[in-house]
């Protein structure tokens, strides 16, 4: 969850650690009390040594600063090296301004004020410019030059088009140094007077000056992150799996090792958990480069896993779990001092509601695994997942002897707190299912009901378990015994199960989505939610490969596996391995035999004469050519080829595809390969990543490389023709093809352009042109041409449902499949500004599509398209009542009742209980993206159009 769109003040990462500074001594003013509004910036700059008094215990605050009293206070706190430098060549006899003004020109922090421009005509320092009082032009054209050499983050073009409208005598400006006011509104350095205006000639007084150094002080000692874009993995790619967490944090101690000194005096700004200082930065620095973009929550000691960050009240310091095993955890932190230790240590029940603890292993935005069928760990609810969740708890929790002897309620199961038994199994759950609600309560069940992961009470024994294993007679559980220790080794026969005995799911619809009597079967996805084309099980073979097991990775012969989807038995070794992977990919789709000749990749493979079992990984072109496929041979995994010709009638072939092993078929979900609505803005989303991370302008694409997409053709085609299909399948997947025409045009289209026999993908239209992507004389190009040059001869293909760029959504959710609440929209909304913050200009010419106004233009079209990003083709509705504004309503402002606005269409951001802050497109066609209005502004004349 995002603390706010952007941050006002940030700095480089890299130059930004400070040395451990010991806090100076307050220093006060008896002309400056503490009703002044300034009192404090002025105290914190004295007592930083920033500035000085005029003499009496006085500093003056409402006199004119000269130019030499800010250049040397700016030259002194970032280049004192360089001014102690100069002291010996100018003495102060000549002049004590004299080495840090020759510094300041030196460093060109002069470049374009007043009395840079004197110094370089006369070749010398007029004393009279020098001492003269500094105007708020000068300053901030000191503050840009200063912002550049220093390497600060510049502010984006939307941060500056925003500033340019809080600014209400813009216009006044000089152009010499709108660029420099701008700049410094942006960052926050500067801000205008009480009316708007800028007033840049005026005079900066000294108490005004206090607050520009005080801020200056804090960007130079200000650490950002780093620009985070993970949505469900870590910031290493991996899965966000306790042990994946701790591995993360091993890692950042080689980076911060025991007695490294962190600067507790730097700020620290945190995309997710905000800005902060001393144990608080360093621990929320720790979290970022763990789980970087991923969202946050608070969790209680009872769920406390390796990254969690916690506030102990005690003490007020921050830190950083490392390892939670037996009830104990371990924590990284770091003193008063700054000095880092990893050798915290704690007990679990000695943790208080008083500390506050959050949790990172949420996806961005908003979260909850009930509406998202998904395992505590985020990992889908798969018998697999959930076994190896119970593994990690032996292995780090509670182990064969471990004592439980606390107590625990679950909200899944009862508010009340439980010992025992009852309580440990409750916890175990929890630990696996997070917030899953229970899904089933199965009497005299037989083993076909039964999951990993099930809770059992054996009513006789007045016992809970949590189940870890089911065979055809037995079910095997963990539980507490009576001497309160953890006991991993229990059996119950199904014949001695009663009526009266119990079993509790939290499988979403009481069933494991690796089940092959429910789940993805009817849907006709993968394990990740994508349809089952070749190009998706392909990508998850290779994550697999990459995370899971890889060429040389051990896989024991005699491990075992049970996939209900090939067979209700156990296997082992090379079987298991083959059924365990088809698993990972396909879920619970359903096993068909197939024929040699209708392989695809992810197939299962039995070689007969090998006695052995192969999933393929890549299918020849043609008869003469080679298979590839990845096994387990003498206990280790191998990537390996044959000879396609190898494969005899005597082998036998399965496939998981639907239709037996149709690689696309009707995708009755009417979604993009991201699961997203097929609207123009989500394909061109789509289209920006794939140019991002698969072929961008001047890669490779070979003449001769083939591709085989069944919407398009039962036919491989090569060149120009497979790029733009293996494009077009990318974002549209097992959408279906048909014709258009060239006035229809959206983003993705295919062309076949005739004259130049080549496939193009369309990625932006205009009323006479359009943008394209394709590929040619083996490289991947782009280009624009005019919509006159198509002709007859020239062929138009789009998969957009009919009907509309946006089918009906029929899941009534948002554009990322996420449900309709305001926590959600400006998560989502977030996202989207963030990624859309470059866009500083909209032209009022461009027609777009959208789902929410239809075919519109201008300041029309900015918000319709704003609102699809978020809201998908969901309806709307209208009404006139501030009162009700929610984050991403759009609202048209009436002409009438705001004759001086500069906007018509706009989006809301955020909404308080006095004001709104908006996105939109001004009177110049400029895009602001943090203006603000009051509610009591708004009245019954605007129209607020909602999508909830």
């Amino acid at each position: 969850m995002k603390k706010g769109f952007r941050t006002a003040v940030a700095a480089a990462l890299g130059c930004c650690l400070l040395t451990v500074n010991v806090p100076a001594a307050t220093v006060t003013f008896t002309d400056v009390t503490s009703s002044n509004p300034l009192y404090s910036f002025i105290t914190r700059a004295a007592s930083e040594g920033l500035i000085s008094g005029t003499g009496n215990g006085k500093y003056d605050p409402s006199s004119p600063l000269q130019n030499a009293q800010f250049i040397s206070m700016v030259c002194k706190l970032f280049y004192q090296t360089e001014v102690d430098a100069f002291q010996n060549t100018y003495q102060p006899t000549n002049n004590w301004w004299r080495s840090c003004m020759e510094v300041a020109n030196t460093k060109k922090l002069l470049t374009g004020t007043t009395v840079g421009d004197s110094r370089q005509t006369a070749g010398a320092w007029n004393i009279s410019v020098v001492e003269s009082p500094i105007n708020r032009y000068d300053m901030a054209q000191i503050i840009h030059n200063l912002s550049t050499q220093q390497g600060f983050s510049a502010p984006t073009a939307a941060e500056l088009n925003a500033a340019r409208n809080r600014i209400t005598d813009w216009d006044q400006i000089p152009a010499k140094y709108q660029t420099a006011v701008s700049s410094a509104y942006a960052r926050g350095y500067l801000s205008g007077m009480s009316d708007g205006t800028f007033s840049g000639s005026s005079s900066f007084l000294r108490d005004q000056g206090a607050v520009v150094l005080c801020r200056l002080l804090d960007a130079k000692g200000t650490i950002s992150s780093p620009t985070y874009t993970n949505t469900t993995n870590l910031v290493n790619g991996k899965a966000p799996t306790e042990e994946n967490v701790v591995s993360a944090l091993t890692a950042l101690q080689k980076e911060f090792p025991k007695g490294y000194v962190w600067d507790v005096r730097t700020l620290y700004q945190s995309p997710v958990l905000g800005r902060s200082k001393g144990s608080e930065a360093f621990a929320y620095m720790l979290a970022d480069r763990v789980f970087g973009n991923l969202g946050l929550t608070a969790t209680t000691a009872e769920k406390l896993k390796p990254g969690d960050v916690i506030l102990f009240s005690s003490s007020y310091t921050y830190a950083v779990v490392t390892d939670v095993y037996n009830g104990q955890y371990d924590y990284v932190s770091c003193t008063s001092n700054g000095s880092v230790s990893w050798t915290g240590h704690g007990n679990i029940s000695d943790l208080t509601k008083q500390d506050v603890i959050y949790s990172r292993y949420k996806g961005t935005g908003s979260y909850s695994s009930a509406s998202n069928s998904v395992l505590s760990d985020g990992s889908a609810a798969t018998e697999k997942n959930v076994s190896s969740l119970l593994d990690t708890f032996e292995r780090k929790r509670y182990g064969d002897g471990d004592v439980w002897d606390d107590s625990y309620s679950s909200a899944a199961f009862s508010s009340k707190k439980f010992t025992g038994s009852q309580g440990f199994a409750y916890y175990l759950s929890d630990y696996i299912f997070g917030d899953l609600p229970i899904s089933d309560t199965i009497k005299g069940s037989k083993s076909a009901d039964v999951q990993v992961g099930d809770v059992i009470y054996l009513y006789e024994e007045d016992l809970y378990g949590v189940v870890t294993g089911v065979s055809s007679s037995k079910i095997d559980y963990v539980t507490v015994d009576s001497w309160d220790e953890v006991d991993w080794s229990n059996s119950v026969n199904f014949s001695n199960l009663t009526t009266s005995d119990r079993i509790y799911t939290r499988y979403p619809d009481g069933k494991s989505s690796g089940s092959s009597s429910s789940g993805n079967s009817k849907t006709g996805t993968l394990t990740n939610g994508k349809s089952a084309t070749e190009s998706n099980v392909s990508s998850l073979l290779k994550t697999f490969l990459a995370e899971e097991y890889g060429d040389g990775d051990t896989w024991k012969d005699t491990e075992t596996y049970k996939s209900t989807a090939f067979s209700k038995n156990s296997v082992k070794g090379n079987q298991a391995f083959a059924y365990y992977l088809s698993d990972y990919i396909f879920g619970d789709l359903d096993v068909e035999t197939t024929s040699k000749n209708d392989l695809r990749v992810g197939d299962v493979v039995y070689k007969s004469d090998w006695g052995e079992y192969l999933v393929v990984t890549s299918v020849p072109t043609t008869s003469s050519g080679s298979l590839g496929y990845v096994e387990t041979f003498n206990g280790k995994v191998d990537e390996s080829t044959m000879k396609f010709s190898d494969l005899t009638s005597s082998d036998k072939f399965y496939t998981r595809y639907p239709d037996g092993g149709s690689s696309s078929g009707s995708n009755k979900t009417d979604t993009l390969s991201n699961g997203k609505s097929a609207t123009e803005s989500n394909v061109s989303s789509l289209l920006k990543i794939f140019q991002r991370d698969e072929y961008s302008d001047g890669d490779s694409w070979s003449t001769t490389k083939t591709y085989k997409s069944t919407p398009f053709s039962s036919k491989t085609v090569k060149g120009s023709q497979a790029f733009a299909y293996y494009l077009s399948d990318y974002i549209f997947d097992s959408l279906e093809v048909s014709k258009t025409n060239r006035n229809n045009l959206r983003v993705g289209d295919v062309v076949y352009i005739y004259d130049w026999d080549e496939y193009v993908v369309v990625t932006s239209v205009s009323s006479s042109s359009m943008g394209y992507i394709g590929a040619s004389n083996g490289k991947v190009y782009t280009d624009t041409m005019k919509l006159s040059g198509l002709g007859s001869q020239d062929l138009c293909y789009t998969r957009y449902p009919s009907g509309s760029s946006g089918s009906s959504n029929r899941t009534d959710r948002l554009a990322d499949g996420s449900t309709i609440t305001a926590k959600n929209v400006a998560n989502l909304l977030s996202d989207v500004v963030d990624d859309m913050d470059d866009v500083s200009t909209w032209s009022t010419t461009k027609s777009y599509s959208t789902s929410l106004f239809g075919s519109c233009k201008g300041a029309k079209a900015f918000a319709g398209d704003l609102s699809d990003q978020v809201f998908g083709d969901l309806d709307s509705n209208t009404h006139t009542d501030p009162d009700d504004l929610k984050v991403g309503d759009v609202i048209l402002l009436d002409k009438i009742d705001h004759p001086d606005s500069d906007y018509t269409y706009i989006v809301v951001l955020s909404v308080t209980s006095t004001q709104f802050t908006f996105a939109g497109v001004d009177r110049y066609n400029d895009v602001t993206w943090d203006s603000r209005m009051r509610l009591d502004k708004l009245t019954e004349y605007d129209t607020i159009y909602t999508r909830y």
